[in-house]
């Protein structure tokens, strides 16, 4: 769900956050620290960041394809939280059943 918010996100407004945050030299000092910090997770964890890039990429692709066919931010933002919300409860219930 929060993949499907982040990708109908308005880049505006995201890049209107980042600017202004990092007008402070000891907010981008921060920000470096903070980073630093999660790329040694990512890499400790490779196994688990590589899933979690797959559906990163698989519903940047699916948020393209809706965009080009001209569904709203709304309607994708729906589209893409009914099919990973109906593939998740096929997973558990395949899980539970086999």
């Amino acid at each position: 769900m929060l993949i499907a918010l982040a990708l109908t996100a308005p880049f505006r407004l995201i890049r209107s956050f980042y600017t202004s945050w990092l007008q402070s030299d000891t907010r981008a000092f921060l920000s470096v620290i903070f980073g630093a910090l999660v790329a040694v997770v990512i890499i400790n964890w490779l196994a688990i960041f590589i899933r979690i890039l797959v559906l990163v990429s698989a519903a940047a692709l699916v948020r393209l394809d809706l965009q080009t066919a001209g569904y709203t931010k709304w309607q994708a933002f729906g589209i893409l939280l009914t099919v990973s919300l109906a593939g998740f409860g096929l997973g558990v219930l395949a899980q539970r059943l086999f």
